[in-house]
């Protein structure tokens, strides 16, 4: 939701900072959701050899499947609670040693903030996201000065011990806590230990059933109170149930067996890292069962002043009909206090807490929060936030989150008839530009690192196509229950640029995400396909933040040129002018998930209508995009008329005299440098344009109409009588 920026990584000259040459912070309003990463194949572990690590030097580092081995006997944790952990915690993943956007390393996601590593925005920056109402009688009476004081003085208290286990659990080895960061190794060793070290805390019954160790788990997950302690330790003990397996993305095949017979014994009173505060009386969460979920409401001034628009959704047509994932830019008791403090013109349905995936809902879903800086995507979403601090080396989420998150959005997705696909599903960057003097207000979370793959994967609606929990297509039909898509098939990779940049373009990987070959596709104008990079190694297109380079990583996102080669220009956009790598320009970029249609095919190449214009990737036998086949529709400019581009859906003027409310006054009220030359997708089903006052809660209702389409890398709408609107070609396709 805030404006962040990558800045330089530094030597650490005070608390043995490991250099990795430019520091990955976090884009602009963006999510940043993972790093850096191996090559597949690529060694792992590699600890130092003055802390004694099982990586020493010249030898070769053990795989994780025999570390877990030798880390669960070495300090007499049952193999499968210890994997456990690791999976729920980041999946096995030991993201080169960066750090998540909480400050969590390596494979057991063991802490490690100080000050110094938190960025300090200054008063502009922090003022960019908290005016998310869209809305311009709420714009000219925000309160700057007011709002900064209403923040919290510190955005992460860095003094908290559970922002520091790395320290702890290194301890407990005689090793370094720079080692149990970046050393895979060393992580699971030191977390074996932390969590015998609970146990011992704890008590409980045999070291050897690992029902006992329920206490340890649930303490290991840091959480201050009871609902998110068990909550992790739930999900930590559904996969020893269960079972787990998985590929990394440095090529290593885990898997964790199923023991079914595991019966977890919670204790009466659990372990915890912090007294919880006594809970005041409040709304009872909207939230599935089964997920910790609590409420705490945004505050009403004395005033009156808050920082949200009573309402009755779903009644006077004020629906739900899109999800919007933002992250915040800071810790969680931060966040908490300005997303519900009056004084701050910002606010989120949701809260999703990063050590242990506790939701916290602050406003009522009846209610229009202010979240997206775009008053119809206010009136017709829910805004669901993420904890992540502003820190200088932080990129990626936690397992708890995403399954916290994809629980909560799968849930609200079904009450509210929301379908699950990427047009409906969708970041903040994808939120349409408002009116012309807007595009500056823009926000990119969740931003290029959000794992859009595994998130609606975890949904059963991979973004390839539609899951089972999907209820419509791109263009509002149903779509028979239990459809199901093909696996994402593997994405570019890199070739040099004229600028000596990496330019994505020339890759020839042909494996599917899961390792499989993918099906070669040809594709044919007029088709309407969803674009599917891999979440892997085998995409990591090169970013840039103030003209520096940003660490390769894997990317939830291709680069669009003018022509079917890497060595053509970039797309532009004329509402934004940046460097074509910086993370921020959204106009050269097309995300994972998004639905577009076909416009032409040159060999590898493909080109879709983006923006007015047709934009070409690298898409060597069609391998990153997947056929829409839930009846899809174009949209395009009728015979002789010239569409105009809406940045929101609101009636027409006479509507607004019927119901004797002011109609607003910007002039021009549409995005007067874009066209709709080409075909787009529809991206949901033609409703009337609107408009709430919370005042006298009537929402006013026009007879005009309004198309959703995906125009580019955000939605826009066009009016539905200057439109015409026809099924999609369907292609060929060819094994």
């Amino acid at each position: 939701m805030i404006r962040r920026h990558f800045k330089r990584h530094r030597q650490d000259r005070t608390r043995k900072r490991l250099l990795y040459g430019t520091l990955a912070g976090v884009v602009a309003g963006a999510a940043i959701g993972t790093l850096a990463v191996a090559a597949p194949g690529a060694v792992r572990g590699g600890g130092a050899a003055d802390d004694g690590g099982n990586g020493g030097r010249g030898r070769p580092a053990p795989s994780l499947s025999t570390a877990f081995t030798d880390a669960a006997r070495e300090f007499d944790v049952p193999r499968s609670v210890l994997m456990a952990v690791s999976y729920r915690q980041t999946r096995w993943e030991s993201h080169d040693g960066e750090p998540s956007m909480t400050g969590a390393y390596n494979v057991m996601g063991l802490t490690d903030v100080d000050p110094e590593d938190i960025e300090a925005p200054d008063a502009r920056a922090r003022l960019a996201h908290l005016d998310g109402s869209g809305r311009p009688e709420t714009e000219r009476t925000s309160d700057p000065a007011g709002a900064l004081a209403a923040l919290p003085e510190r955005a992460v208290d860095t003094g908290d011990p559970r922002l520091h286990t790395a320290d702890a659990a290194a301890a407990l080895i005689g090793a370094s806590a720079e080692s149990v960061k970046r050393d895979p190794v060393q992580s699971i060793r030191a977390g074996a230990a932390l969590l015998a070290h609970y146990r011992r805390q704890a008590g409980g019954g045999p070291a050897d059933a690992p029902g006992a160790w329920y206490p340890a788990v649930a303490r290991y997950g840091q959480s201050p109170d009871r609902a998110g302690a068990e909550l992790f330790a739930r999900r930590v003990f559904a996969s020893v149930r269960t079972g787990e397996s998985g590929r990394t993305t440095d090529g290593e095949l885990i898997v964790l067996p199923a023991d079914p017979s595991v019966r977890p014994v919670p204790p009466a009173r659990l372990p915890l890292t912090a007294v919880p505060a006594a809970a005041a009386t409040a709304p009872v969460p909207e939230c599935p069962p089964g997920l910790a979920c609590t409420f705490v409401p945004s505050r009403t001034a004395a005033d009156g002043t808050r920082n949200y628009t009573p309402a009755d959704r779903p009644h006077q047509g004020v629906t739900v009909r899109r999800i919007v994932i933002h992250d915040t830019e800071g810790g969680y008791d931060g966040a908490l206090a300005a997303l519900t403090n009056p004084a701050v013109k910002a606010s989120a349905h949701y809260l999703v807490r990063a050590s242990d995936g506790l939701v916290t809902q602050m406003v009522e879903n009846r209610n229009l929060a202010w979240h997206a800086g775009n008053w119809t995507l206010n009136m017709h979403s829910i805004g669901v936030e993420h904890e992540g601090y502003a820190l200088k080396e932080g990129s990626w989420y936690t397992e708890s989150q995403y399954a916290s998150s994809a629980a909560l959005v799968r849930f609200l997705a079904g009450k509210y008839g929301v379908p699950l696909d990427r047009e409906h599903v969708i970041g903040h960057d994808e939120v349409p530009v408002q009116l012309d003097g807007h595009s500056g207000r823009t926000h990119w979370d969740a931003g290029p690192y959000w794992d859009w793959n595994h998130f609606m994967a975890l949904m059963d609606a991979p973004a390839d196509e539609g899951g089972p929990g999907s209820t419509d297509g791109p263009d509002g039909t149903t779509r028979p229950a239990g459809t199901t898509g093909a696996d994402s098939p593997a994405g570019p990779a890199g070739a040099n640029g004229p600028d000596t940049t990496t330019r994505p373009g020339s890759a020839t990987g042909s494996n599917g995400g899961d390792g499989s070959a993918a099906a070669a596709r040809s594709l044919t104008a007029g088709q309407v396909v969803r674009f599917v990079p891999p979440f892997t190694a085998d995409n990591q297109p090169p970013l840039t933040s103030g003209g520096r380079p940003v660490p390769p990583r894997p990317a939830n996102f291709g680069y669009l040129y003018t022509g079917p080669s890497a060595g053509a220009a970039p797309l532009g956009d004329p509402y934004f002018s940046a460097l074509w790598t910086e993370a921020s320009n959204w106009a050269d970029k097309i995300r994972a998930g998004g639905a577009y249609v076909v416009a032409e095919q040159s060999a590898d190449w493909t080109a879709v209508w983006y923006a007015g214009k047709k934009a070409w990737f690298h898409n060597p036998g069609g391998r990153y995009t997947v056929p829409v086949t839930s009846a899809p529709v174009r949209v395009r400019a009728r015979p002789g008329v010239t569409p105009r581009i809406y940045g929101r859906s609101f009636p027409e003027a006479a509507a607004y005299a019927a119901a004797g409310l002011p109609a607003p006054a910007d002039s021009p009220d549409h995005l007067t440098r874009y066209a709709l030359t080409g075909e787009y997708a529809q991206a949901g089903a033609e409703v009337n344009g609107d408009d709430w006052f919370g005042s006298v809660q009537r929402n006013v209702v026009g007879t005009v109409t309004y198309v959703p389409i995906r125009y580019h890398h955000r939605l826009a709408w066009v009016r539905a009588d200057q439109v015409e609107r026809i099924p999609a070609v369907t292609g060929p396709t060819v094994g």
